[in-house]
């Protein structure tokens, strides 16, 4: 068939060093796990997967209702990620979440150690 031509994109080196430079300045704020948001949503990735196999494609999973509400009413949140405890540890606690006034669980049940606890 002949030779295979392979184009290859790079952004310009002075970007690049410009971007590693900002984020080796403000990389500590960019991860910080403190917020000003007073309302939390959790997404549970077992749990996305269980509404998933039990409702079908055609149905959306609640998580998203409910972050197009807070958009819609302009609320700021963080979105809390529950692990499902296999490729990543729980290390979710209630302490963790003690910063939210509002916690919302829209079918999230994957964090076992987090419901018991009080």
């Amino acid at each position: 068939m002949g030779s295979v031509i392979a184009d290859s994109f790079w952004a310009p080196h002075d970007l690049v060093v410009e971007i590693q430079d900002f984020l080796a300045d403000h990389g500590r704020d960019l991860s910080s796990t403190a917020t000003y948001s007073e309302t939390a949503v959790a997404f549970s990735v077992r749990s996305a997967f269980d509404y998933l196999e039990d409702h079908g494609p055609a149905q959306r999973f609640p998580f998203w209702a409910v972050c197009d509400g807070l958009i819609t009413d302009k609320q700021p949140f963080d979105v809390v990620m529950l692990p499902e405890g296999k490729l990543r540890q729980d290390v979710i606690t209630p302490e963790a979440l003690s910063q939210y006034r509002t916690l919302s669980c829209p079918y999230a049940v994957s964090s076992p150690r987090l419901w018991r606890t009080r």
